[in-house]
């Protein structure tokens, strides 16, 4: 991961693994609908290990490419499991989106549109996206909303910027190489407006594969919701996560998606990301309303995205952690499990 200081750079190309056979494409009545399935693709892509405040977890990341004219809405599933959810991807372009990962290895996910099933894609091995260790001396850091400083030899730098105009979007995009040291500006994005807020950064020591997390380094914004409100003009005083206990979340505002993170344990220490759906005005929610949340969870972290803003942690428009976690470790578990 990134905080090691482990020399080695394995140059073993970046692969998915695709036992499926479920890749045919299912028609619907009406020539609309066979040509938006057939227009949209499921790519199964492999792992990553990210370091949460509550231990590793392993994610899968999935793309979906929308080769139509037009933006597409559709379905996710993860096989064997109980999770769901749904991806936005513009015309002519992609999106990545990431799961929990299946405890053997093997997730998949099935790929829908309006209940019509698309196809199915697994990843069956262990075989991780960010196995290119950094190396001593390798860093990027965020000196302000718009501005990162990279530290090492790169072929190249990708950066992810959000921005609020008359509609709230995000851009994704190189900004070339590093040699040594190099100090950039969102602005060197190109298509990223005035205001653009830069939400991560990831160095690539190959130009020639530069998918989400498969970078040697790539670091995230730390005070991503207070440049939010900086350079988008969000009011504190209208929306706010707040933390009435343990098990329990006041949401104040208007957000298409939220997430939730809680932990539990069971016969062992976990964690699930349900989502609760859209949020209007206000609404309080309580762990037993969380799928697959068993009652004596603890809300550990939760997450407000608008309309359009790709539901990945980290890239909402507010994002709060539980104040009193190791508090509520003692009064839900008897004891402290884990820390932030």
């Amino acid at each position: 991961m990134d905080d090691d200081d482990d020399e080695t750079d394995t140059e073993t190309p970046l692969t998915a693994t695709d036992e499926s056979d479920d890749d045919t494409d299912h028609e619907e009545t009406g020539e609309d609908d066979v040509d938006e399935l057939n227009g949209i693709e499921l790519e199964a892509i492999g792992y990553r290990t990210t370091e949460r405040k509550n231990g590793a977890t392993l994610d899968a990341a999935f793309r979906v490419h929308n080769h139509r004219k037009r933006d597409v809405t559709v379905e996710w599933s993860v096989t064997d499991d109980k999770r769901s959810g749904s991806v936005s991807v513009a015309a002519k372009d992609a999106t990545t989106f990431w799961v929990r990962a299946l405890e053997d290895g093997k997730t998949a996910v099935t790929l829908s549109h309006d209940g019509t099933v698309i196809a199915t894609k697994k990843v069956d091995s262990r075989t991780e996206l960010d196995r290119k260790t950094k190396r001593n001396g390798e860093r990027i850091e965020f000196i302000d909303c718009q501005t990162i400083r990279v530290v090492g030899n790169f072929e190249d730098v990708v950066i992810e910027a959000s921005f609020d105009g008359d509609d709230f979007g995000n851009v994704r995009g190189p900004v070339g190489p590093v040699d040594g040291e190099r100090t950039i500006h969102v602005s060197e994005l190109e298509d990223a407006p005035e205001n653009s807020r830069l939400d991560a950064a990831e160095a690539f020591r190959d130009a020639s594969n530069t998918f989400p997390g498969g970078g040697a380094v790539r670091v995230a914004n730390p005070t991503l919701v207070e440049c939010g409100k900086k350079l988008f003009d969000e009011p504190d005083d209208e929306e706010f996560i707040e933390f009435v206990d343990c098990q329990t979340v006041r949401i104040v505002g208007d957000f298409a998606e939220v997430r939730f993170e809680v932990v539990f344990d069971g016969d062992g220490f976990g964690n699930v990301m349900p989502f609760i759906g859209p949020v209007e005005g206000e609404r309080t929610v309580s762990v037993d309303e969380l799928e697959d949340a068993p009652a004596d969870s603890i809300i550990l972290e939760v997450e407000a995205y608008r309309e359009g803003m790709p539901t990945i942690p980290g890239f909402g428009a507010l994002l709060e952690t539980n104040p009193e976690y190791l508090a509520c470790q003692e009064e839900i578990f008897g004891e402290v499990i884990t820390g932030k």
